[in-house]
């Protein structure tokens, strides 16, 4: 066990090495006891994530909140917190991650349809929902793979001269 005080003052630091990589940290604690009991319990989950393959698992409401704040102070940022409101006011985000299903995306596009919602609007939505997700998958947490709904998006681009043609032709 490598619990010490720095200097011989203050609160304990945890050190110790695994697989050739040193760990350290503050127990932020002076109590001995405590933080030996902060050591093995810092141990014990680092080789269940690096041995087990064990990964800690995240709830999406956490996931969207870690997502939004990875965007603070970007060009992005408003959109990241535009989209919190429609997902957590339609879905239940108390749900971990790894627990989503597709069934969970397909209600909540319906439930945006449904209220009216343009299909960018919604995909704008699940793409929130999409970064949240890569977002928590970059930060070690627990994820499984999911099937986003398709939308069927109403194309703006221009009308060239083949199209209008089809689009005005009557036969006479």
């Amino acid at each position: 066990m490598s619990v010490f005080k720095r200097n011989g003052i203050g609160n304990y630091y945890i050190q110790f090495n695994h697989n050739g990589k040193t760990y350290c940290k503050s127990s932020k604690t002076s109590n001995k006891r405590t933080a030996e009991r902060m050591e093995r319990d810092w141990r014990d989950e680092i080789h269940r994530i690096e041995e087990l393959g064990e990964r800690p698992r995240i709830t999406l409401k956490d996931a969207l909140n870690g997502y939004v704040q990875s965007k603070a102070n970007t060009g992005s940022s408003v959109y990241a917190k535009n989209n919190l409101p429609a997902i957590e006011s339609k879905m239940d985000t108390s749900v971990f991650i790894d627990e989503l299903r597709d069934w969970d995306l397909n209600k909540f596009k319906s439930s945006r349809e449904a209220d009216g919602m343009a299909p960018q609007t919604i995909k704008h939505n699940l793409q929130a929902i999409r970064s949240a997700i890569a977002w928590a998958k970059d930060h070690g947490y627990q994820i499984k793979p999911l099937t986003f709904p398709k939308l069927s998006l109403i194309s703006t681009g221009y009308v060239t001269c083949h199209t209008m043609k089809k689009l005005v032709y009557w036969p006479i």
